[in-house]
């Protein structure tokens, strides 16, 4: 889990936060890994977000591989933290997941279909991760976005 991960990680190069709560009070997590003695702006950024459709559970074992990967001391591993600051959501959907939804979230909504303009009271960790993105541009930083489903 995502505990475990940060706990045997150096904290130089992995670091957990709460990206927001959900509209059920459940925390949303963001992982930040990046090598940390190289300042973010010589950095591109990285985000990668997955399980918006509670019912696609591979998008777990995937995600689970990446961060393993990608904090481990595998050399293209700590090449690509030198050049990349990877901003990664392993869960954007954690109510649908929690009760048991196959695409919606707490809604009853597909969060894919409510990208473009999400409302922060209806769709908060879309909200949000999209906030970040914008912040990050309006700074001029480069982002890429990926979606594992």
């Amino acid at each position: 889990d995502l505990e475990h991960l940060t706990m045997t990680r150096p904290r130089d190069i992995v670091r957990r936060d709460v990206l927001c709560e959900t509209r059920a009070g459940n925390s949303c997590f963001i992982m930040t890994v990046t090598d940390e003695s190289i300042p973010l702006s010589e950095k591109k950024f990285v985000f990668i977000t997955a399980r918006v459709h509670p019912g696609e559970t591979n998008a777990s074992y995937m995600m689970r591989g990446l961060l393993d990967f990608i904090t481990s001391n595998d050399e293209t591993a700590q090449k690509l933290r030198k050049l990349l600051v990877f901003k990664i959501v392993p869960m954007l959907n954690p109510d649908g997941v929690i009760i048991g939804n196959y695409r919606c979230s707490l809604t009853g909504k597909d969060m894919n279909r409510n990208f473009r303009h999400p409302r922060k009271q209806t769709f908060p960790t879309v909200y949000y991760i999209k906030e970040l993105i914008t912040n990050l541009q309006k700074q001029q930083h480069e982002v890429k976005t990926i979606t594992i489903d």
